[in-house]
């Protein structure tokens, strides 16, 4: 059922929310599979979401630790891999 249907149907946002979160969880540890080793650095916006890491350590089976400043993770990657083409 999508979301919308659940929130009419009386669900609360609470369960929703979680049944989001554990889907998202479970599709990264499938798309992870057996190569998901420690340590497991959780980083972008998604890190600062309520519970969403420990969701994630639950379905990976490994500790996640979360990044200092998450949220600036990609673009310093991203500036760090252009200041080296030159």
């Amino acid at each position: 059922m999508e979301i919308m249907g659940l929130l009419t149907s009386g669900e609360s946002r609470e369960n929703i929310i979680a049944g989001v979160q554990s889907s998202i969880a479970a599709r990264i540890a499938a798309m992870g599979g057996r190569r998901i080793a420690d340590p497991v650095i959780f980083t972008g916006g998604m890190a600062f979401v309520p519970r969403i890491a420990s969701v994630l350590e639950k379905a990976l089976g490994h500790p996640v630790i979360v990044a200092r400043d998450p949220q600036y993770t990609g673009a310093l990657g991203a500036a760090i891999f252009a200041s080296e083409l030159g």
